[in-house]
Order: C-alpha cells, then sequence, then structure tokens
C-alpha cells in the first residue's frame, strides 16, 4: 500500500491539474474568502493523512504510551515520513473497523459523494478515514474496488495551521458518514489546538462548534482522567475511559458541592474506586448516591479500612485544615491497590441498606422493624465469636456506638 507521493510529486501533479484546466467542476470551500475552487479527480496514492487530525488525537497519545521506544515527537517531527503514514493509517483503520466503514463502501450501490479536501500540499484536512477505508479495500480487492481508485479532490490555497484547524472543526460538526468524535479525542484536540495556537476558550468554542461551558468541562474531564489513568499505571491508554464520559460529568458536578479540599480527594478516590468496576449511563448514578450519603460512607470507610498514621502530602491541595488530616489519611487508605475492591463493596452496601431505610422510614413501625433487623445482625455476630479465627479488631468501637444509640432510642421509648 502507498501512504502518499512525495510531496514534489503531488506539487507537480496538482500544477499539472491546473495548467490542464480539466476538472469535474467547481466548489465553494467555506475557507478563508470563500473562493471556488475546482475539484479534480485524483489516484488514490497521491494524499498524505494529515498528522494532526482530531479524532486520533487520542489514540496516538495511546500507541506513544504503547511505544515507549519510540521519539515522543513521533507524529509532530516530520508528517512525511512513511513510517508515520504507516501508523497513521493503521489508526485511521482502527476507527473505521469501529464505525463499520469498510462495510459502508463495499456496497455496490454505496456512491462516492462530495469530495475528500487537502490543503496545498496534499495533505487530508477532511476525509481521512474515507481515504483509508478505500485504500483498504483497494489493496485487498483491486479489481472489484476499482471504482476508487480515482477520488475526486479540492486542494487549498496556502493557508497557516490555525485557519486549516477552523476549517477542520467547522467542517467535522456537519453530517454525513461521520460519527461523534470519542469525548476524550474531542478533549485532547481541544487542549492541543489551544496550546499550539493559543486560543481563549471563546475562540476554541466557535472553532467546533462548543459553547464555552463545554470547552471547560472537557478540559476538566481530560484532566481527571489523566489522573484516573495514571493512578492505574494507564498512562496515555484513553480508550480505557471511553466509557466512562458520564461517571467524569459526574465526578466534576457532585465535587464542586464538596466544601473541603482533603474531603474533595477524598470524593475523587472513592469514585475512580467504582470507575475500576462499573460501567456505562445508568450505573454511573451511583455517584450521585455517593454524595448524597458521603458522612455515613466515610464512617463506614473508618470502620472497615486500616488507617495507618502515615506522613501526609503537603504538596497536593489536601491540607487547607490542619483538622482534615484524618480525612487526608483515609484517602490515602482508600487508595491502595489492595484496599478498592473493599471500598467498592462498602460505598455499594451502605448506599443499597441506605436506599432500604430511605423507603422505610416514614412506616408506621421503622423504628421497631430497624430494631428487629439489628437484633438478627446481633444474633448473627454472637455466632461468629464462636470461632477462633475471626478477628476482635475493631468490636469495642461498634459495641459502644450501639450502646449509645440504643441508650437514646430507649429515652425515646419511654417517653
Amino acid at each position: 500500500m502507498e501512504y502518499g507521493w512525495p510531496v514534489q510529486k503531488r506539487q507537480d501533479h496538482f500544477k499539472e491539474l491546473a495548467d490542464s484546466k480539466i476538472q469535474e467542476y467547481e466548489t465553494k470551500v467555506d475557507f478563508m474568502d470563500g473562493v471556488l475552487l475546482p475539484v479534480w479527480k485524483i489516484p488514490l496514492e497521491l494524499p498524505k493523512y494529515r498528522i494532526a487530525n482530531g479524532r486520533t488525537a487520542s489514540l496516538q497519545l495511546e500507541w506513544l504510551a504503547e511505544n515507549k521506544n519510540s521519539p515522543r515527537d513521533f507524529f509532530s517531527n516530520d508528517p512525511e515520513r512513511e513510517e508515520v503514514q504507516k501508523v497513521q493509517h493503521e489508526l485511521l483503520r482502527k476507527l473505521i473497523e469501529d464505525e463499520d466503514l469498510l462495510r459502508h463502501f463495499m456496497d455496490p450501490k454505496t456512491k462516492i459523494e462530495g469530495f475528500i479536501i487537502l490543503d496545498h500540499l496534499g495533505f487530508v484536512i477532511n476525509g481521512n478515514r474515507r481515504l483509508c477505508a478505500w485504500r483498504e479495500l483497494v489493496n485487498d480487492k483491486p479489481i472489484e474496488f476499482s471504482r476508487y481508485k480515482y477520488i475526486t479532490a479540492v486542494v487549498l490555497p496556502i493557508a497557516d495551521d490555525r485557519a486549516i484547524d477552523k476549517l477542520e472543526g467547522r467542517l467535522q460538526i456537519e453530517p454525513d458518514i461521520k460519527s461523534d468524535y470519542k469525548w476524550h479525542a474531542l478533549a485532547n484536540m481541544i487542549l492541543d489546538r489551544m496550546t499550539k495556537h493559543k486560543l481563549d476558550e471563546k475562540t476554541v468554542a466557535e472553532f467546533y462548534g462548543l459553547t464555552v461551558a463545554e470547552v471547560r468541562e472537557n478540559i476538566e474531564k481530560r484532566s481527571y482522567a489523566e489522573e484516573y489513568l495514571k493512578s492505574r499505571n494507564r498512562e496515555g491508554q484513553w480508550s480505557f475511559v471511553t466509557d466512562k464520559d458520564w461517571a467524569f460529568r459526574q465526578l466534576i458536578s457532585k465535587r464542586k458541592k464538596i466544601q473541603h479540599a482533603s474531603e474533595k480527594k477524598l470524593f475523587e478516590i472513592e469514585v475512580f474506586a467504582l470507575m475500576d468496576e462499573a460501567s456505562g449511563g445508568s450505573n454511573w448514578s451511583i455517584i450521585g448516591d455517593l454524595h448524597k450519603h458521603h458522612d455515613l460512607i466515610k464512617q463506614k470507610l473508618v470502620e472497615e479500612i486500616p488507617i495507618d498514621d502515615t506522613t501526609i502530602d503537603t504538596s497536593d491541595d489536601l491540607l487547607a485544615e490542619p483538622i482534615r488530616i484524618q480525612e487526608a489519611r483515609l484517602a490515602q487508605a482508600i487508595d491502595q491497590v489492595e484496599n478498592r475492591p473493599l471500598v467498592r463493596d462498602i460505598i455499594k452496601d451502605t448506599i443499597e441498606m441506605q436506599q432500604v431505610l430511605d423507603k422505610e422510614k416514614d412506616t408506621e413501625k421503622y423504628v421497631f422493624k430497624q430494631l428487629q433487623k439489628a437484633n438478627q445482625a446481633i444474633q448473627s455476630a454472637l455466632l461468629g465469636t464462636q470461632s477462633p479465627s475471626v478477628s476482635k479488631s475493631g468490636v469495642n468501637s461498634v459495641i459502644n456506638s450501639i450502646e449509645e444509640g440504643l441508650m437514646t432510642i430507649k429515652e425515646w421509648a419511654s417517653k
């Protein structure tokens, strides 16, 4: 497979086409002054993929994470290199496999509508995935898919990267056979464009048809996702968080309602523990329940998770108030790899129990029913005292708590 002609050969071909004035038709592209541009028929092998393609932003970072011996500027150093173009083709192929584009273009009834857009050097600004699909089909069955050996294209006038990025943003919003960006690909692209072109939030929002609030949310989600991946030794593996978009949204929303820095960090680590297991839409409603019952859940975690008197890292923003040291130590304890499964169980069990209590609390015999359940639990605990392997750790503190509660209920019942 050929991944684009050499630059001089590409430009010579463009000059020949311009001199020949053999064109399919003219079209106006919403670019710079919106001048009419010729639509030409070009060989499938001619274009080069645009390496700064927004849809592959996360895939490139993931590739770099998996190929640690490759230079960090592998994709940015020289987009002309055959090796770089080949890797970009493989990344695009992952996208078209996910989107079933190959099946779409294998259908004999499918017509090539529209055109791909190239910059003045022959890099694809719009149509990278289509180009990848056509190359795959022609490479596999050149006779059957010979209709894709020549494709229509528009070549833009000379322009800077910022103008190209702005055009890409507008075009990718329009529907045809395009799919939505993966959320982290959009977030990585936004951050890249803001950094590269020194764009403010308002300008980048206009680039991609977003609101300023959506731009901020994407950057914030990306920041938490990067932290989550690092904590799981999965740096750069963005596909691991594709299904966690809603979870990060919930984390951002609920975390903002917490006042103290140490409790914010604790909540974040608890959510990360939940993310390790649950996935998808409605499952993330548990994060709202975690926030709602956080004080009770924190109490249960303190009772069941061993907390060492370790030194707290004050370089983080945990210690906004000295009285929160115990909270910071709990956060460190529950973030231990060996404790994460237990943390998930405690959170889910506590929420489930509280949901049952919330349903029953307005019934006439609520107190009686809860005491019955407590009595059954105590009878079960009595059986456990007969086993020599059962630990006594923490038992007395729980008994003291039960006795205090019973005294209060006795006083209430006697009135």
